[in-house]
């Protein structure tokens, strides 16, 4: 989980990575990588592995993780640099010293230490949610039709929206996320103390992948199309988590949307 606090105009976004469950595998246990190996080597005499990897082409993810730390299991997300070779077992990445995301800034610091000597690895499926709510040229969205949008193949902060980003909802002004770590809610006795909760997962310049999220707070403020014809009715855009707009009153109806999910297995992997 990533999460981007004030993004266009105040709204959040957020990435969420999830390994495909049908392609496990777990890594070569007779073979260690460096940090900064381009590669990674899975046994090929284990059942449909060959079929596992062939399926990989460049531009897939790959997610890996390791149970053994005490601390908690620690992830990676990799690039396909090169697709994968059932004869060999190999498949090609980005080195971590290329951009790689993981749990923890020292998990790799410096990049010549070590990877885990097992890991169980399967394709990542990455879906980030933010507003579109520019006139850029790429997408639906404007200032005047704010649009809610998903984007499938993690383009989205580094470049920007995407034109093949999928628009979900029309309409929606604000996207405000709060997320219950459990290092907070540990100190105050649950998520259910406001305390607990907090805006951003530590970095609000970029993105910072959370591995101790118990409960995530989705919070929207869906609009009317259209304003009041009669011109009788006056609202503006209301205040969100850490999001106070000034907008001025205008004729639109809103509607505030807010609903709480536990982050199941984050919070298993990180629950002692």
């Amino acid at each position: 989980m990533i999460s981007y606090d004030s993004w266009s105009g105040g709204t959040d976004a957020i990435t969420i990575v999830y390994a495909d469950p049908t392609l496990e595998m777990m890594t070569a246990p007779n073979q260690i990588n460096s940090c900064g190996a381009s590669g990674i080597n899975f046994p090929t005499n284990r059942p449909n592995y060959g079929t596992y990897l062939s399926s990989y082409g460049v531009g897939d993810y790959v997610m890996c993780w390791d149970y053994a730390p005490a601390t908690g299991t620690e992830s990676y997300l990799w690039s396909v640099q090169s697709g994968g070779n059932s004869s060999t077992g190999g498949l090609g990445i980005t080195p971590i010293t290329g951009g790689v995301y993981t749990d923890y800034d020292a998990v790799c610091d410096p990049a010549d230490e070590n990877l885990p000597p097992v890991m169980h690895c399967s394709r990542a499926h990455i879906l980030t949610f933010y507003i579109d709510n520019t006139d850029d040229g790429v997408g639906p969205g404007s200032p005047q039709h704010p649009v809610l949008m998903m984007d499938l193949d993690f383009d989205f902060p580094s470049t920007g929206p995407s034109t093949d980003d999928v628009p979900l909802v029309d309409d929606i002004e604000d996207l405000q996320i709060a997320y219950c770590p459990r290092s907070l809610a540990a100190a105050v006795g649950g998520c259910e103390t406001a305390a607990a909760w907090t805006d951003n997962l530590g970095n609000t310049a970029g993105p910072y992948e959370g591995t101790e999220v118990w409960m995530v707070r989705f919070s929207l403020v869906a609009r009317a199309m259209r304003e009041d014809e009669r011109g009788t009715f006056l609202s503006s855009r209301p205040s969100l988590e850490n999001h106070s707009p000034t907008d001025p009153e205008d004729g639109y109806y809103r509607q505030v949307l807010t609903t709480s999910v536990t982050a199941r297995n984050l919070r298993m992997m990180h629950t002692p």
